[in-house]
């Protein structure tokens, strides 16, 4: 196939749609296991944390360093799971985008497939999180601004002209990381909520429940999983330069 035919799926035919469905309940799924793996990680070092202050006297203190790797942790599964669901680029793979395009052919009456409507609960889920994923996949000017408001109202300390200080924290209050979970958590949910609106239009498209087997591969995944990546990211015009010699 041609470059250009590379860089955008066109929904089409049953197949088309089928496929495109079952691309996306497949990454949402692996993306969900591994975000409920580090929340359950993150839940019982809170619950130890808890048990020493009760205890031992311990400080409402966690370290920084540990809850940055937590930050860390998260960040990958959330910001895949974002760009999955609510992404609406033209040439983007997402959840967000086939409803929409779902919608649209739906009001034409040329959509030549059958799939059901959906929540409205999900519509609002998915304009939501299309805000939060531009919103989260990029540093917003707003979040300086915001800062710079609160150093006017005496919140944060203000900004030296020189030298330019670096501000690294050693400890936080317990109740940083816990919101971090919270929120996490709060997200893992609407995420499977999700997750289970695009099983159910799966169904709905193929006429029959759909089931989900994970196949659990021993065999050590080989670099020629990666060839589509690589191919993808000729199509899209990036040269790699911090590969240049």
């Amino acid at each position: 196939m041609k470059k250009q035919d590379l860089k955008q799926f066109k929904l089409e035919e049953k197949i088309d749609f089928t496929v495109y469905l079952q691309e996306l309940i497949a990454r949402t799924d692996i993306s969900l296991l591994k975000l409920k793996k580090y929340l359950d990680e993150l839940e019982t070092e809170i619950v130890e944390i808890k048990k020493d202050i009760e205890k031992c006297g311990r400080k409402n203190e966690f370290n920084y360093e540990r809850y940055s790797r937590y930050v860390d942790l998260i960040d990958s599964p959330t910001s895949y799971l974002l760009n999955l669901i609510g992404d609406q680029q033209k040439t983007s793979i997402s959840y967000a985008k086939f409803r929409s395009l779902i919608d649209k052919r739906k009001k034409r009456g040329s959509l030549n497939v059958e799939v059901r409507d959906i929540d409205e609960e999900i519509e609002y889920y998915l304009t939501d999180l299309n805000r939060m994923r531009n919103w989260y996949n990029h540093v917003p000017e707003s979040l300086l601004l915001s800062e710079i408001s609160m150093i006017r109202e005496g919140k944060l300390n203000g900004h030296n002209i020189n030298p330019v200080q670096v501000s690294y924290f050693q400890i936080c209050e317990l109740d940083v990381i816990e919101d971090l979970f919270e929120t996490s958590t709060n997200f893992y949910n609407v995420c499977r909520k999700i997750h289970q609106s695009m099983k159910k239009d799966y169904s709905s498209i193929i006429g029959e429940s759909v089931k989900i087997q994970r196949v659990f591969i021993e065999k050590p995944k080989s670099m020629k999983y990666f060839e589509a990546s690589k191919l993808s990211a000729d199509v899209q015009g990036i040269k790699g330069t911090w590969d240049a010699n």
